[in-house]
Formats: C-alpha cells, sequence, structure tokens
C-alpha cells in the first residue's frame, strides 16, 4: 500500500514542479529532453512509468493529460501499451525529484 502513495506523491512533486519552473525563472517549456530506458514499473492510477535505471538522471516518467503515447512506427496507443521492461523513449520537460514530465513516449520495443 506504501508504493501508489510514494508513487502519487512522486507524481505531484513532478507536476508542482513542471507548473513552477515556467514561473520562477526555471527552465523553459522550449527545453525539452528526450531519454529512452526500460520500464521497471508502471502506475496506470498515479500516471507515473518508473525506469530500471536512471537516464541522464530521469528515473521517473510522469504523464499528464497532454501525453501521448504512440507505437514506433507512429500508432497512437495508451498506457496498457507500456508493461515492464518494455523499453520506451520519452520527450519532455524536467521536473523535480528525477521525474521526466513527458509530452510524448514512443514504444520501442515490447517484452
Amino acid at each position: 500500500m506504501i508504493r501508489p502513495l510514494l508513487l502519487m506523491l512522486l507524481l505531484c512533486l513532478a507536476l508542482t514542479s513542471a507548473v513552477g519552473c515556467a514561473g520562477n525563472g526555471g527552465e523553459s517549456p522550449d527545453s525539452a529532453e528526450t531519454i529512452t530506458g526500460t520500464v521497471m514499473e508502471v502506475s496506470p492510477s498515479a500516471q507515473i512509468i518508473l525506469l530500471t535505471a536512471p537516464q541522464n538522471g530521469f528515473d521517473t516518467i510522469a504523464l499528464t493529460e497532454e501525453t501521448t503515447i504512440m507505437l514506433e512506427d507512429g500508432t497512437t496507443t495508451d498506457l496498457t501499451a507500456v508493461r515492464p521492461e518494455t523499453t520506451i523513449q520519452a520527450s519532455g520537460a524536467a521536473g523535480e525529484s528525477n521525474a521526466l514530465i513527458a509530452d510524448e513516449i514512443v514504444v520501442l520495443t515490447q517484452p
């Protein structure tokens, strides 16, 4: 039970930081990050993907209502296509607590 609570806390911190960055002299919305990593865990309720190892300092991918998820061929899909051991490419803005606020996720390989 503690793990979903931790995931929800990470999401709240990540989203708070993403909103705060534009208003307090932090990174601009134009400075996008793109990382490729392997999924360790997916929390649909918290809208968070945890990676098996940090990539460019990010170990958490936070999704928003605007996040697009697609297959490598460009077909739009949803979070059910992202499972443990899936390799993904995520693009978005840096948040706090090692989180990337994803604009787009591309599913590269599935287990």
